[in-house]
This record gives C-alpha cells, structure tokens and sequence, in this order.
C-alpha cells in the first residue's frame, strides 16, 4: 500500500483529511530503537534543526477572522494562474499570503473599500499595502475596535499618486478591525497587506518615514517651481527638512487644518547658491506641504537634494559649532526664559527690563543706574557749599551758607546726639510764603522728608523735628526774597533767631536751596565717598587754602580724612576721585572746610 493509499483510508475511517503537514512517522534509530516523529508540510522532521514555525510579529491570515470580513465595492478575484471568479469575503484572507492573487475594483465607486477583522487586538507602526497587478491611490485607513467604532484614521485620500506598494505610518494603537479605502474612480487592485502583530514596539529618535510628496532631486530651471503635496503631520513630533541647491532658491512650508481649508504659509527662508541647509517644524496644522523655487540662475545636474522626513518623536533641531558665525537665514528655536537670581538674604527675584526694553542691569558703582533708581538700596548725594570772605584769623571755616551770613557762623554748631531739637523754619522777609522742603535725620537717625511753607517773619514748627538737617528747597512756584533759617526754637527778631547758632540750616538770598558741604550718614545705611572738588576764588594777587575733608563716627570726635591745598597763582581748583571709595557707618557726620592765608 502506498503512503498516499494509506492517507485516503485513514481519511475515510476518521472523516479527517490527512495530509502529508500532519502525519506521523516512524523512524529507526541507529540502536534499532523504533520513534514516531510529526513532519511539516514539506514532509521534513521536526527537530532541533527544523523547529515548528511561529507567527512572530507579523499579521497571518490565520490571525484574520474570517468570518466577519467584508469584501465591500471588490468584485473580483483573479488568481495567479490568470482565473477570475467573483470575489468573496473570505478572498480577504489570502491578502496576508504574499501571494499574487488580487482583488479587484474596476467600477466607478469612489470610494472603493473593503473591511477586515483580526482575532486579537493589534498594535502597530505601520500598514503595508502592495499589489502584483495594477496600481493604487487616494488611501484612507480607519481603524476600528471591536465595538466598531473609528479610533484613528490614516488619510491621505487626496494624494491621486499610483503606487504599487507603499507603507502607511502610524502611531500604536490597538485595533481590531480596518477598513481600508480607495477615494478614485480608477480601478484598484490588492494583493497584499503587511501588519505588525500586537508586540512591544518601541519608537526611536530616528523612526519616521521620508514624504515622497515633499522630496525631490529633479533640478530646478530658472524660477521653477517644486511644489509638494499635503501630508498629514498628525502623529508626528517634528518634520525634518534638509535641502541642498547649487543655485539661489527660496524654501516655504505650508500649513493648513483640514483637507479643503486655505493653505497658509509659516515659514520662509532664502538659500545661497551651494548651501546645504536644514529646518525642523512642528506640525503646526495638521497638513503640511513644501515649495522650493529655483532663483534667476538654473540648477545643474545633480544640484537639487531636497528631504522631508517626519519624525514621530521631538528631536534636537540643529546645531552650530561653537566657532560658527549664525546667519540669518539658520534655523533656530524660540526660548523664552525668565532669568532668576538669589539676593543676599536668600530669596529669589525676577530680572526685569528698563521701559526702553533693554536688560535691566545695574551695579553699585554704575552711577546712571543709581541716579535712574535701578539699584535697589543704593541713592546718591551730591553735597556743596561755600565760604566768602575767609581771612587767616578765622582758621577752618566750614563751607556752608552761614559762613556768608555771619563770622559767628563760620564753626558749625551740631546738635547734640539723639537729641531732636531742630523743630523751626522762618524767612527774614515777610512776603517769604513758599512751601520747603526740609530733608534731615530723626532722634533715631532715620531719614525723615518733610514739607512746610513760610509764613513770612513768623516761625513755623516742624511736622517731625530732627536731630540733624542738611538740606532746605524751595518747591515753590516763586523765588525767595530773603534769608530762610532752620533752627533750634529760640526767640526770633525780625524771623531771624536771636542766638545765631542755633541756626543749623539756611538758604541764603537769591540760592533757593542750601549750600551745605556738610552730611550725615542715615540710621542702617554706609555711606561711600567716591570723589570731591574744591575751588579757591582770591581777591588777593597770591594766596594759598587748604581744605579738609573730616569725618565724625557717631560718639566720638571729628577726623581729618583727606586734605589739599590750592593757590591763586597755581592750582585754584581740584578734583579728587577715589579710586577704592572710602567707607563710612550711619551716622557718620562729614564736614569740608578751608583756611586762607
């Protein structure tokens, strides 16, 4: 009996067909030991060396089910032998054999589909389609779950471009059922459709697909125009462009949201003859498309490279050596950032802008800064003052309005020490009714600014009265007519105090505002002295002054800190900058005099 005898009457006792893919056979040993061993369907032995085939990775048909296919608008199945019949459901199935046997649709219907099932959910990158005979285009893909209802849809229907075989990249999903169509009047043959089972798929920076529609190498004549078609940039993270032009040329991307809305461009950039450039985009619309127009020159053989590859993931845009000088035209990205920095006592603050939007940077020894109030903490005083007629028997005379007043004036009397007793303002002249400012220090130290306005020969009492006061403004609208006097309360003649020394400010007739080289450093504030000057005016055909800067920490006594002199036959002025400024504590008094020979 033969082997294929004994399958026919194996198959008449059991009603099962027996082929040679399930058989048994017996095998004798080298020992004489009798083993039963299954075969594969070419009738080899399965062993180590041959082991029974496993599905992978791949869509199989044994993975389609069947049953719930549905051939739609395809009419017809041609085999590989070149027979036709009338196409089934199940004619689905053998699309996942790689085999040459098509489906076809050569009617009018538009859109043209068919629908297929699969008996586990599938994940996936991509789908596939090729075919042995004929062409396709205008694809549309919907995927499904089992409730049949649409969880993503590939589209890119309005590409009439003929393919034989092309893949279709998409972000994982998990599906059970596609439906695959065909947006044209032409005739549309399938004959195979390529899927990736349900596996990890891990997505890498350098996945991704090259967009036929928006590539080219063609050379450009002159002004021609290349112009791509739409790409759907849904599930994509960036688009790379590279192109390279031997000739001058313009570069465009375009974006649009929907199939049929307005294309509208957003971005622009202009290549110089033998650059080769790159941009990266995201999909800022969901479909894009590219241009590229060739400048007044033509490109030559081999001068057009143009790419457009979509990555599904964001990558690192470009980059530029260190020595690389940046052009216009390079792609770039857009950083907003906002520069924070941590301040003395450990807090965090923003940076800001000046109004003229420039970085608001500013350091103590920046003196605009300061003056513009950039420098928080930090102000600046500009103090001066004079002294007329300084003869020999007067020594050191302090520089300041009094000193012109009065020869009793010319040693300045200070308070004393946390004590507040300057508490008065008058005018020696009755129609003096200006508003003053008046800017001094407390019993505590502490810087106090306050306003009051003459009432003529009549003293006026302060809001806040101090301990020390070294400047008085008029803020008025009209100048002063006569002497103006800050005082220690005593008895006035006239608005002026009767013991002189008491006055411990005053503006001088004609000024408006006091000239007083003289200050005190406010309470939880260090005073720096950066630079002074000093001038000498003789009536004299020869003399000579001295000057003195001298300084008194609070609760001790006056030291002498820099000194100079000038002639009326040399030097007459000077102007002193300290290259490191010299420190001072709060409540320091300074004080500038000058002698006379």
């Amino acid at each position: 009996m033969t082997t294929e005898q004994r399958y026919i009457n194996q198959s008449r006792r059991t009603g099962k067909v027996i082929t040679p893919s399930n058989q048994k056979k017996d095998v004798v040993t080298d020992d004489g030991t009798i083993k039963t061993s299954t075969t594969d369907s070419t009738g080899n032995f399965i062993d180590v060396q041959n082991p029974i085939q496993v599905s992978g990775g791949r869509v199989y048909a044994k993975d389609v089910k069947d049953s719930l296919n549905v051939i739609g608008t395809f009419t017809k199945y041609k085999t590989e032998t070149g027979q036709t019949r009338k196409a089934v459901n199940s004619d689905i199935e053998t699309l996942f054999n790689n085999l040459d046997d098509v489906i076809i649709d050569d009617s009018t219907n538009n859109p043209k589909w068919f629908e297929f099932f699969l008996e586990a959910p599938v994940s996936n990158g991509s789908i596939n389609i090729n075919t042995a005979e004929g062409n396709f285009s205008n694809v549309k893909i919907i995927l499904k779950n089992r409730q049949d209802i649409e969880i993503k849809a590939i589209d890119d229907s309005d590409n009439n471009e003929k393919y034989e075989n092309n893949p279709y990249p998409l972000t994982t999903k998990n599906y059970c059922c596609v439906r695959i169509e065909f947006h044209t009047n032409d005739t549309i043959s399938i004959s195979g459709i390529f899927i990736q089972k349900n596996i990890s798929v891990v997505i890498d920076a350098i996945d991704g697909f090259i967009s036929a529609k928006n590539s080219s190498l063609i050379p450009l004549d002159v002004l021609e125009v290349f112009e791509g078609a739409a790409e759907d940039s849904k599930d994509y993270g960036s688009i790379q462009v590279a192109l390279y032009s031997d000739a001058a040329c313009t570069f465009q991307i375009f974006g649009r949201s929907t199939k049929t809305s307005t294309w509208r461009e957003f971005e622009r950039y202009d290549v110089v003859a033998g650059e080769d450039k790159s941009w990266s985009f995201q999909g800022v619309r969901r479909f894009i498309k590219t241009k590229v127009t060739c400048g007044p020159d033509a490109q030559g053989v081999g001068g057009m490279d143009f790419q457009t590859v979509f990555k599904p993931v964001y990558i690192k845009p470009s980059s530029h050596p260190i020595g690389g000088k940046i052009k216009s035209n390079d792609d770039a990205e857009l950083v907003k950032a906002q520069t924070t920095g941590e301040k003395p006592d450990g807090t965090y603050a923003n940076v800001g802008v000046t109004e003229s939007e420039n970085l608001k940077y500013a350091n103590k020894e920046d003196a605009l800064n300061i003056a513009q109030g950039n420098v928080v903490g930090v102000g600046s005083e500009h103090k001066f003052g004079r002294g007329a007629n300084i003869d020999t028997a007067d020594g050191f005379v302090v520089l300041w309005d009094g000193a012109e007043y009065n020869d009793a004036l010319k040693v300045y009397t200070y308070s004393p020490d946390n004590t507040a007793d300057i508490d008065r303002i008058s005018s020696d002249n009755n129609n003096d009714t200006e508003p003053i400012e008046i800017i001094g220090l407390d019993a505590n130290g502490d810087l106090v600014t306050q306003t009051k306005t003459l009432t003529g020969q009549t003293p006026v009492a302060l809001d806040t009265s101090l301990w020390r006061v070294f400047r008085l403004e008029n803020i008025g609208t009209s100048d002063l007519l006569g002497n103006a006097f800050c005082f220690v309360n005593v008895a006035t003649t006239l608005g002026v105090p009767d013991t002189l020394t008491n006055i411990r400010a005053m503006i001088g007739d004609g000024n408006n505002q006091t000239l007083m080289a003289l200050y005190t450093v406010p309470n939880n504030t260090t005073a720096y002295v950066i630079s002074w000057y000093g001038a000498l005016s003789s009536a004299k055909a020869s003399s000579f002054n001295n000057f003195e800067i001298r300084a008194r920490p609070f609760g001790s006594v006056f030291k002498l800190k820099h000194t100079s002199t000038l002639s009326s036959a040399g030097t007459s002025h000077i102007q002193h900058a300290f290259v490191v400024p010299q420190d001072f504590p709060a409540k320091t008094d300074f004080v500038m005099l000058s002698d006379s020979s």
